[in-house]
Parts: C-alpha cells; structure tokens; sequence
C-alpha cells in the first residue's frame, strides 16, 4: 500500500481528540474522497472500552480504536491505545 494511504490513517487516528469510531469511520470516508479523488475499498473502525472508576476522581476512559483501510485490495490496519 502506497504510504499517503497510511499516513492519511495514522493522521485521522492520532490526531482524534474525542469522537466515537462510527464518527471516526465518517469523517474518514469522507476526507478519503475528497483527499485521493476514489472511494476506499473499505474504512472500518472498531474500539475496545473500559470505563476506570478511582475513588479520587470522577474516572477515566481506557480503550483502543484500531482502523482498517483497504484500497485497490490492499489492507492496513493500525490501532491507537491509551
């Protein structure tokens, strides 16, 4: 796969400050066709949750979002964790 493709994945994924995968998955089909002019094969998202309560605060989020590209039959994937 032709590295724009995965920097274009590693850029969207990184530089999310706050969304759910489904809106991850959007906006990433959307800037893909506005960016490289085609549709992607396929753009998914999936995540893991886990909500951690401390009795010294209000808790935290812990989980990772991974993203799947598949463009002219070929597939990357990369996952951000916390």
């Amino acid at each position: 796969m032709e590295n724009k493709y995965k920097e274009f994945v590693v850029g969207r994924l990184y530089g999310l400050i706050e969304g759910s995968p489904k809106s991850l998955e959007d906006m990433m089909i959307r800037d893909f066709k506005t960016i490289f002019k085609q549709e992607p094969d396929s753009i998914n998202v999936t995540s893991t949750n886990r909500f951690v309560q401390e009795e010294y605060n209000n808790g935290c989020w812990i989980g990772t979002m991974t993203v799947c590209l598949r463009v002219n039959g070929e597939e990357y994937k990369t996952r951000q964790s916390d």
